[in-house]
């Protein structure tokens, strides 16, 4: 288990365990983990800055990756990790976690318990007075105690800016471009 927030690092190895009985290793900086050559694969869910970076170095630790999206910023990162993922022999899946009901009205169409369909419209709002992603809870816990900020912002890798701790960027970081890229790459995949 890899987070630069330990308290979001302890939060997931107590629920493995107490779903599992097994304890796990726990990391702070991802390159670690990827040189566990007990690791087969990795999950990267962590602000989309970071997943073109960590999805091509796993790949190069030949690990199997599983990426949420967006897997890249641009086309020419896209480029590269196709590239890398089509030599490297090994499993890269980009994905989302969404919502099963797409499953059920599927099925539910599919067993003519909905009539005839003849048309078909779906929508995403997140509008509300707090604005787009401001629903992410800020906590106490968040300090830079708890967080390996100069980790997470990435700047010595040149992923993002140098910038004091904030923990409003930290917790709600769809809102602000250097991290994340909006409602386009956050919510318009998902309808897809």
């Amino acid at each position: 288990m890899c987070d630069v927030y330990t308290v979001h690092r302890d939060v997931a190895v107590d629920y493995i365990k107490q779903h599992t009985g097994h304890d796990k290793k726990t990391y702070g900086d991802y390159r670690d983990m990827l040189a566990d050559e007990s690791i087969d694969a990795v999950c990267i869910a962590t602000p989309d800055h970071w997943h073109v970076k960590q999805t091509l170095d796993a790949l190069a630790a030949g690990k199997h990756v599983y990426c949420e999206k967006p897997m890249t910023h641009t086309i020419d990162e896209a480029a590269e990790a196709v590239s890398a993922w089509q030599s490297s022999g090994l499993v890269l899946h980009v994905g989302v976690q969404s919502s099963s009901i797409w499953d059920l009205a599927r099925q539910r169409i599919n067993n003519g318990q909905l009539g005839k369909i003849v048309q078909w419209q779906t929508e995403s709002f997140r509008n509300s007075l707090a604005g787009m992603s401001r629903h992410n809870v800020i906590t106490k816990e968040m300090t830079q105690k708890n967080i390996d900020w100069k980790r997470w912002l990435g700047y010595e890798e040149g992923l993002g800016p140098q910038l004091t701790f904030d923990r409003s960027i930290y917790g709600q970081w769809r809102c602000y471009w250097p991290f994340g890229y909006g409602m386009y790459s956050d919510l318009f995949v998902h309808q897809v």
